[in-house]
This record gives C-alpha cells, structure tokens and sequence, in this order.
C-alpha cells in the first residue's frame, strides 16, 4: 500500500522510449521510479515508420484510453520530441513534470551532420526531420528539466565536438524553459541504467506537488 506521501503526489507517470527502440530498456529505471512510489506506464511506438504527428497523436490516445491525461513524463532521446509535440497539439489536464534524458531539444547536431546520406535516412527513418529540428517553441504552462551525458561514447564519437553523450552533445539539450539542467557522465544509452539519473528523475516528479 502506498505511504501517504505516495499519496500526496501524482503517482502515474508514462515512459516514453527512443528511436529505434521499444520500452524494455527502461525497465530498470521503472523499478527504480516504483520504489520511490511513482507508477509507470510504458508507451511504446513506432520511432522510424511514423512521423513526429503520427506518434503525438498515438500518445494522446494511449493516455485518454488509460485515462492518464494528467499524468507525469520520462522520456529519452527522440522520445522527448515526441512528448513535446503532444503538448503542443493536445490539451494535457494539469501541468505536467518532464524529465527529458538526452532529448536533442535544439535538433540533433549528429542528425543535420549526417542528414543528406541515405544511411542517416535509413536509419532515422520518417523520424529525421524531428531530430533535426527539436522542440524550437519550447513547452509552456510545464514543469521540464533535462539530464544531459558527458561519457561520448556512440555513433557521434568521432563526429561531436564538445561535451556529448556519443549521440547527442549538451548543447543540444539546452533550452532557456528548462527548470532544471544536469550534467552527468553517461553515454546516451546509459543514461537508462544509471542510479543517479534514476534519482534524479523521481525527486523532479515528486518536486512541488
């Protein structure tokens, strides 16, 4: 049974994945969120087949069916483009609390590099344009804040200057609507499996309700 700070909070939050994958690999940072009395629900989509409206609108009616409309946001990489789009085009009934991992807000420095080569097509799929353009009219009336990795390891190795995850440098996930923006030492995956992000996202979602 839930404690009474459990309670207090809004407990629901969806779990919204990356390009290229499907939801498992959040597993971990799901049963880390549980033990800290948050309740996950996994969206899971199709990131290179559907475009960004596409998937905003599969989001809206997961949530309305689940009658989740008012529930909070962990989201990684392109995902977080994702959500970003369904709070511009759908009405969400509270404020929600985002924590986005890795999500190129400012579009994907690797995605417009790599753009014109039809492996970058291919593999990016009708989700290209998204990357590289990210979320340039921000998320208003919400509660955001990012969690960013310095460990570059990944396909942007050779590719990224500056600080990046291997896949998505810092810069790219800056915004001036960000409440909160941390730095930590992952690679862009890892940034799923790490114990201190996990922290880091469920005293964001618990902050101030």
């Amino acid at each position: 049974m839930m404690d009474d700070f459990a309670r207090r909070i809004n407990p629901r939050v969806c779990m919204v994945h990356g390009l290229w994958m499907k939801g498992l690999e959040m597993t971990l940072l799901e049963r880390r969120l549980h033990r800290m009395g948050l309740f996950t629900t996994r969206f899971s989509y199709a990131s290179r087949t559907a475009d960004i409206s596409e998937n905003a609108e599969r989001l809206a009616l997961f949530l309305e069916r689940r009658r989740m409309k008012d529930c909070s946001f962990v989201c990684h990489s392109y995902g977080g483009l994702v959500v970003c789009r369904y709070l511009e085009g759908f009405e969400h009934s509270r404020p929600a609390r985002i924590v986005f991992m890795g999500s190129p807000l400012n579009g994907s420095t690797l995605a417009r590099r790599l753009g014109r080569l039809r492996i970058a097509r291919f593999l990016a799929g009708k989700s290209l344009s998204a990357l590289q353009t990210g979320c340039p009219t921000g998320v208003s009336g919400h509660h955001c804040a990012m969690i960013a990795g310095s460990l570059n390891i990944g396909l942007g190795m050779f590719l990224l200057r500056g600080l990046s995850d291997g896949m998505v440098t810092v810069e790219d996930t800056r915004a001036h609507w960000l409440e909160e923006h941390v730095v930590i030492r992952c690679s862009h995956l890892a940034l799923l499996f790490s114990r201190r992000a996990a922290g880091i996202c469920g005293r964001f979602l618990k902050k101030g309700t």
